[in-house]
């Protein structure tokens, strides 16, 4: 059990009381100049999560046995660093993009060697990776300009339409 420092608040419940998270730990991963934990927690089951290390406040090592389901038992660092961006984790969804020639490097970097070696007859590469769905995902989309989209599933597409909306409207007068 620990308590969590993030975005430099203490995180706290509803009564304003530091929260404790209880987390069944998988791995470390480095990202970004940070150490982050990663495991399973009891208040996101079924995925893991991600705590930065240096943030961390009051850690207690308890004793008892990690409780890891499938998803904690299958973690891979370097599949979890291509999944998650920016160390925030959400939704696994595998998802499927259309992307011009020019951002092949920056997709391969993103997800490894996922681009396949032919484009379709329009000149486009359909690409499928999976991904945390996230707002640092979406964020990391609006990277690229023309020649780069999001395919689908359709509800992912919706969020990034959303994100997009909720973008413009703070640059409306």
């Amino acid at each position: 059990m620990f308590y969590y420092l993030r975005n430099r608040r203490l995180r706290c419940g509803a009564d304003g009381t530091p929260r404790q998270y209880r987390v069944s730990p998988v791995g470390t991963v480095f990202n970004d100049g940070f150490y982050y934990l990663v495991g399973e927690s009891e208040d996101h089951p079924g995925r893991l999560v991600s705590y930065r290390v240096d943030r961390m406040q009051q850690l207690e090592i308890t004793g008892a046995p990690r409780a890891l389901t499938e998803v904690g038992r299958r973690f891979s660092k370097e599949q979890y660093k291509r999944r998650v961006f920016s160390m925030y984790t959400g939704t696994p969804t595998r998802v499927v993009f259309r992307i011009q020639p020019e951002w092949i490097d920056a997709v391969t970097d993103a997800f490894g060697p996922v681009v396949p070696r032919q484009p379709e007859p329009d000149g486009w590469y359909r690409v499928e990776a999976d991904v945390d769905i996230s707002p640092t995902f979406f964020a990391w989309c609006c990277h690229f300009t023309q020649g780069f989209r999001i395919e689908g599933p359709e509800p992912v597409v919706a969020q990034m339409r959303e994100h997009l909306r909720s973008l413009m409207a703070q640059y409306e007068t």
